[in-house]
């Protein structure tokens, strides 16, 4: 296509209506507001996910810790029980042996 035929076809099209241009920007101007608009909500409701995600470790943690301290309580308890257990037994075996000793002391 020559020069002369370009300039021929462009002569023979009518020029373009700003209305329709303005159209068209609109609607490429919309369609760039949307995505952003549709990356913007994707990008917020991913932040509200992790941070409830956070959330329930956070929790979870929380309770792992009070169910440990709840279970070391109970063991520490246990065991003092078991040591006053053992203790009120050697107590009695040492008045038993006390009380054996007065007697046998007061038969000499």
């Amino acid at each position: 296509m020559s020069t002369q035929d370009t300039q021929e076809v462009a002569a023979q099209t009518p020029p373009e209506d700003p209305t329709s241009s303005n159209k068209r920007r609109l609607a490429q101007l919309h369609a760039q507001f949307s995505q952003a608009n549709e990356k913007s909500e994707n990008e917020y409701f991913r932040l509200v996910q992790t941070k409830q995600q956070k959330q329930l470790e956070a929790d979870r943690g929380w309770y792992e810790l009070k169910r440990r301290v709840a279970e070391k309580h109970a063991k520490d308890e246990q065991q003092l029980a078991e040591s006053m257990h053992k203790r009120k037994e050697q107590v009695l075996l040492d008045v038993s042996d006390a009380d054996r000793r007065f007697q046998d002391f007061m038969r000499k």
